[in-house]
């Protein structure tokens, strides 16, 4: 996925258009595809892209993206001095929870998805509009287009998970309804006209199965879904007072079906990280388009008002974390969308089923196995004969029996300590 680059330079930079009351030198500047309706109830989770096809790198320092409902821009988003939009670049506009947000600012939002039609815009810092983009299926409140004529087109309203997108990319008529389209697979900070990042996505089946944080601090996941996802840009969120990303996949990274994996100061962790997890209320996965994969809100109480991932306020809690234990899904893998129902504290198992009794350690300070002393292969005395051969017993370097003539009651450790040379190998 081509993520937007937003430089910030000093007002001199050579090569951008210098002044802020230049929407009149930003044809080609427009807002490209909007989220205004996130699956579920998640807050933080509205968006807007914004295009530049100008030819130009355009400062935009001070200019706004606005939103508005019920006839009035009601939430302005001011942009930092020494801001550029570089030519040929897909920005991103969210709050922080959004890992791929190119510009963040808290308490951002999009408008609804109400049949009344709602607006955004991008205004210089003149308050001179640049791009308006009306949608909803009515116009009852009036709101106008660039050329300040009441708009009688409008974007199409979208459902739950959908965007509103110029198709083909920065297509601009000056007519909501013939610009924009309905996308069922959202593509921020990339063209429109591409075939979106395919990286599992919601549903996949990636799920936070263990947590531990005590002296160690780790998350395990495990991959409960049929298709291997590819985890560049998916991350780990955790929430004391707020939700935040604290690990980040890199490119080339794929979760198979079945797979377990390990995030943080574990021994052995496949992915080693330092992870703050003291205090946290809730976990989170977000995949790499910024929608929640999977989380868990942990108890005893939601005084924050995490949402489940139906989007719905989280009454079923897991338990809290407490020292020496971890917060498992038990039976592994385990998933209602019920944390009550689906974690227990367990011992901890990174890397390993939730609940499995553990290997005991191989024991090599026993001594070996007494010689075979039965008295038929003992020569009489005085005899010149050598002892009969004994028979192979499958003996192997450690002098430990093994193979079928093994007796019956050594076979559970044989078959261990087969288990165990195999992982050496």
């Amino acid at each position: 996925m081509t993520i937007g680059i937003v430089f910030l330079l000093p007002e001199a930079a050579v090569g951008g258009v210098i002044g802020c009351d230049s929407a009149i030198d930003a044809e080609g500047l427009v807002i490209n595809e909007i989220m205004v309706d996130p699956e579920g109830t998640d807050p933080g989770l509205q968006w807007i892209e914004i295009y530049n096809e100008t030819g130009l790198d355009l400062l935009v320092s001070g200019w706004q993206v606005e939103a508005g409902t019920a006839g009035v821009y009601d939430t302005a988003s001011v942009l930092s001095s020494g801001t550029y939009f570089i030519d040929g670049e897909y920005v991103v506009i969210a709050q922080s929870v959004l890992p791929f947000a190119d510009i963040v600012r808290s308490g951002f939002v999009a408008g609804t998805a109400s049949t009344d039609a709602d607006a955004v815009r991008i205004t210089d810092c003149a308050g001179t509009p640049v791009d308006t983009v009306v949608y909803g299926a009515t116009n009852p409140d009036g709101w106008v287009q660039d050329d300040k004529d009441v708009a009688i087109s409008l974007a199409p309203v979208p459902s739950s998970g959908q965007t509103i997108a110029r198709v083909p990319d920065g297509d601009d008529t000056g007519l909501s309804g013939m610009d924009f389209a309905l996308v069922t697979t959202p593509t921020p900070g990339s063209s429109n006209d591409e075939p979106p990042v395919d990286c599992g996505g919601v549903g996949s089946g990636l799920l936070v199965n263990e947590v531990f944080a005590d002296g160690e601090t780790w998350v395990e996941l495990l991959h409960t879904g049929a298709a291997p996802a590819l985890m560049e840009g998916w991350s780990i969120s955790f929430g004391d007072t707020s939700m935040a990303p604290a690990y980040t996949f890199a490119a080339g990274q794929v979760a198979s079906p079945g797979g377990r994996f390990v995030v943080g100061d574990a021994a052995g962790a496949a992915y080693p990280a330092d992870l703050s997890l003291a205090g946290i209320s809730a976990i989170r996965i977000v995949d790499c388009l910024g929608f929640g994969s999977d989380t868990v809100v942990i108890g005893p109480t939601n005084t924050l008002g995490w949402v489940d991932d139906g989007g719905t306020l989280a009454t079923g809690l897991a338990p809290a974390l407490v020292a020496g234990q971890s917060l498992s899904r038990s039976p592994d893998g385990a998933d209602t969308d019920d944390s009550s129902v689906d974690f227990a504290l367990l011992d901890p198992s990174p890397s390993a089923e939730n609940g499995a009794t553990p290997e005991p350690p191989e024991d090599t300070d026993s001594p070996p196995p007494p010689e075979d002393t039965d008295t038929d292969t003992v020569p009489p005395p005085g005899s010149e004969e050598p002892p009969a051969a004994e028979e192979d017993t499958g003996a192997g370097t450690c002098g430990c029996a093994t193979g079928a003539t093994a007796p019956w009651w050594l076979l559970p450790a044989l078959l261990l300590r087969g288990r165990r040379s195999t992982r050496r190998s």
